[in-house]
């Protein structure tokens, strides 16, 4: 049985033909290296009329036997491949998309693929986000130039104030990031003080 894709509209063959040659990388001339030594498989033509910032590193790269070289790190290999496989079909499986989204929000906009980086932001806001990862989120976002997520995620630690502040995500950006901390405790003391003055004219 087919495993579930989703994200594009055209045609299940068309999609499925896409996916095939990047399965199979049938003259493939694009050797992406990975972390800890992974390789992908691609063709230059496909990289470069998605990504813009792939085609420059294409320009620059050199190659061996008619095949460029490129290298994607600081994610998991199977985070590129899921990404790659994006930039063929503009379809992606719900489970690596829930695995994988902080990774792919990060390669879409590193990369600049906007329709996956919108549905990685429209997976965030739409169920993904919880008191555990929404500190995580939320620094993704404001890195990642994505304000409508980073709002959500303000709000809900706002909503949140208690659970999300006892999360290791929370110490962890406290050390790393205080003046990210302090401008949410600032909002929040801001909030309580408005709420205040409104129930006591009330």
């Amino acid at each position: 049985m087919a495993k579930e894709r989703r994200g594009s509209s055209v045609s299940t063959a068309t999609r499925d033909l896409w996916e095939h040659l990047f399965d199979q990388g049938y003259r493939a001339d694009v050797v992406i290296h990975t972390d800890h030594g992974g390789q992908i498989y691609a063709h230059a033509c496909v990289l470069g009329m998605v990504s813009p910032v792939i085609r420059q590193m294409l320009k620059q790269s050199k190659g061996r036997d008619r095949r460029r070289s490129i290298s994607i790190n600081g994610v998991p290999h199977d985070a590129v491949r899921v990404f790659v496989r994006f930039l063929y079909s503009s379809c992606y499986d719900p489970e690596e998309m829930q695995e994988f989204v902080l990774h792919l929000l990060l390669l879409s906009h590193a990369f600049v693929v906007p329709h996956l980086k919108r549905e990685c932001e429209a997976q965030l806001e739409n169920g993904m986000l919880n008191t555990e990862n929404v500190v995580d989120v939320f620094q993704l976002a404001l890195l990642c130039d994505a304000p409508r997520l980073s709002f959500v995620c303000h709000r809900m630690m706002l909503a949140n104030f208690k659970a999300v502040s006892a999360t290791e995500g929370w110490r962890v950006m406290k050390e790393a990031h205080p003046m990210l901390e302090q401008g949410i405790l600032h909002t929040m003391a801001e909030a309580e003080r408005v709420s205040t003055s409104f129930h006591s004219l009330n």
